[in-house]
């Protein structure tokens, strides 16, 4: 099976998100079935922070602000201020997560692979991401690559509420 990212999907650069929080559902038929939210960063003191970082607690102020907006409704806003994270921070797997949640609300689905692909660079061992880009490359058709991704979730994180829900998708969409 070649690896998803060897098979041609448009890389977009993009800049920027964090991640959702681990799905609370271990019942759930499918890895998306749970409304995903974004994850905040380890809490800073922000008391004056600008909107506009150009460092890593500046990134987590900016972080905090596209929560609020994710969770109101409010993608495009959220996309942003995720993407500001993301540039003052690049190194930040939960920011590139939280990207990449936005932009797939916002049906940027190729872009938000990208985001989330920037986050398993970030962080290799950080589960989560791997299951959001599953379920992109899913909605792209790209059942192989959606596969490798559950099952590289279910491996770094075997003991998650929704684990064994994600590979048993993963292990459907095989068949």
């Amino acid at each position: 099976m070649k690896p998803w990212y060897g098979r041609g999907l448009a890389v977009v650069l993009m800049v920027g998100a964090l991640a959702p929080g681990l799905m609370n559902s271990p019942a759930a038929a499918r890895p998306d079935a749970v409304s995903a939210q974004p994850t905040a960063a380890p809490q800073a003191d922000q008391a004056a922070k600008p909107m506009v970082a150009t460092d890593k607690e500046g990134a987590v102020q900016l972080n905090k602000e596209g929560l609020k907006a994710y969770q109101a409704g409010n993608m495009e806003e959220a996309k942003d201020l995720f993407l500001k994270a993301v540039k003052a921070d690049p190194g930040n797997a939960k920011f590139w997560t939280n990207l990449g949640l936005a932009l797939r609300q916002l049906d940027r689905t190729r872009e938000a692979v990208a985001a989330y692909s920037r986050a398993n660079q970030a962080q290799p061992d950080y589960a989560l991401p791997y299951k959001n880009l599953g379920v992109a490359l899913e909605k792209l058709g790209d059942k192989d690559g959606a596969v490798e991704a559950y099952l590289k979730y279910f491996e770094l994180a075997p003991e998650a509420p929704d684990a064994a829900a994600v590979k048993a998708w993963a292990e459907n969409l095989i068949k």
